[in-house]
């Protein structure tokens, strides 16, 4: 009985979510010489909307922002699937991220490049003392840097 009834609370309010975003978006906002406007969305994975790319494509056409909220890239491949995970996150412009881990932090830092960065070393004996310089292909920002 109780599982049954947090389904359909957990339910009821998607739909709700659901109706309230067409109704702002598709019908008020969201169309062409509109004032710019933008949406906040936290904890997006456990919402699952239809649609979310479509959606947030279509917003960001007729000048609009979408803001989505999420613990960890993980949570999108896991509540919305690996396919439609990939192309809502390859939707969104921008990337804000704070502490993460594996699979996230490595696709952040990925998403920062490399640069050459030059290393010196020395070298002294007793009849000469040679420098030598090189240049190595490193993360601008590695993924342990992003975890810690």
């Amino acid at each position: 009985m109780f599982n049954n009834l947090v389904v359909q609370i957990i339910v009821g309010q998607s739909l709700l979510l659901r109706l309230l975003l067409e109704l702002l978006w598709f019908k008020l906002v969201n169309h062409k010489k509109k004032l710019p406007c933008a949406i906040l969305l936290d904890e997006v994975p456990t919402i699952k909307l239809k649609g979310l790319d479509q959606l947030i494509a279509t917003i960001r056409s007729n000048l609009g922002a979408v803001v989505l909220g999420a613990q960890d890239e993980s949570q999108f491949r896991r509540d919305y699937g690996e396919k439609e995970a990939e192309v809502i996150l390859e939707t969104v412009g921008n990337t804000l991220s704070g502490s993460v881990t594996g699979r996230t932090a490595k696709k952040i830092s990925e998403a920062f490049g490399k640069e050459n960065k030059k290393k010196v070393s020395q070298s002294i004996s007793d009849e000469s003392t040679s420098h030598s310089v090189s240049y190595q292909l490193e993360d601008i920002l590695p993924a342990s840097k992003i975890v810690d």
